[in-house]
């Protein structure tokens, strides 16, 4: 289990997760850590539309991590693990309908495809975003739940909703106190800024986290900002300057100002002509078609680092 919470509000769209997926416990009740850094996240640019994705419930499809599969599934790229950086060129039907349709029809395949006894635990998907159109932008904010019996969506928005409200819809574990804390915070604070309100947001993720067996503290989220061409990635850590190890760069190899820099998890990103894999990286920006892709966090000193990190397997 996990918990992700999507929101949109004004021309921003808004995604918090934490990183955990447990198992359920053969040596007791309840549940253990499987993977404690476990990526839930995909940001699309489609044509038109810029969406962020969320899931929560099963965390393997066909013997990938789910996100990896979603991932494939909307860039139509077989195999997207062990890499950092994919190039790519967006398919012509890649707009907002058209990505859920992929990630629909392929997440059903897969699912269906499981034994009975893994169908149980199900699997729920959230998308947050922001449809291009004219004469003002459209709200999306939209939910599917995969079962047994089919793909159920279910649109938390509508056409005609106002730019100045906000919408909020959680899946996973959820903490009822703490969400309707956090959603009179957004009315109270939500305005002040999309950094407050991105970290209202993220505050009641860690805050579940603290009194919960099935969701992390660390928590990972992302600001989409249309109007700017700007997407902001912001990892924060239960524990500040926990150490996160450098994939494949031994101690030696790496720089003294690396070695110390901070260093942050990533989600997957499908930008126009590169796809960013989960990855560690030290903060910094880049540009992929005119979108600047930001990795927050404290100013890195010396050289960069974005490179991908193992991925526990689901066997």
């Amino acid at each position: 289990m996990t918990l992700v919470i999507a929101s949109v509000t004004r021309d921003h769209a808004f995604h918090v997760s934490d990183r955990l997926t447990t198992v359920q416990s053969r040596a007791k009740s309840g549940s253990e850590d499987w993977d404690i850094r476990a990526n839930k996240t995909v940001v699309v640019i489609g044509l038109g539309c810029w969406l962020v994705l969320g899931f929560t419930g099963l965390a393997y499809l066909d013997g990938k991590p789910t996100d990896q599969y979603i991932a494939e599934a909307i860039s139509g790229i077989d195999d997207l693990s062990g890499a950092g950086f994919v190039g790519w060129g967006a398919a012509p039907d890649l707009h907002y309908q058209g990505i859920l349709e992929r990630v629909s029809h392929a997440v059903l395949a897969a699912y269906t495809r499981l034994p009975v006894s893994h169908r149980k635990h199900g699997l729920t998907l959230s998308a947050a975003g922001v449809q291009l159109t004219k004469p003002r932008l459209r709200q999306l904010l939209v939910r599917l739940d995969f079962t047994s019996a089919g793909v159920q969506r279910t649109e938390a928005t509508d056409p005609f909703q106002s730019q100045w409200t906000f919408n909020s819809i959680p899946i996973g574990s959820v903490n009822a106190p703490i969400f309707d804390s956090m959603r009179q915070q957004l009315r109270d604070h939500g305005a002040e800024s999309p950094s407050r309100f991105r970290e209202i947001m993220m505050n009641a993720v860690a805050e579940t986290g603290r009194v919960s067996d099935v969701v992390g503290e660390d928590v990972m989220s992302v600001l989409l900002i249309p109007h700017e061409n700007k997407i902001q990635i912001l990892f924060r850590p239960a524990r500040p300057g926990q150490a996160i190890e450098l994939p494949r760069v031994k101690p030696e190899e790496a720089d003294a100002a690396l070695r110390e820099a901070t260093k942050v998890y990533t989600p997957f990103a499908l930008l126009p002509g590169m796809i960013f894999c989960p990855a560690v990286a030290t903060p910094g920006g880049w540009n992929a078609g005119g979108i600047q892709y930001e990795i927050l966090g404290d100013e890195t000193p010396g050289r960069a680092f974005y490179g991908s990190h193992e991925r526990r397997s689901g066997s």
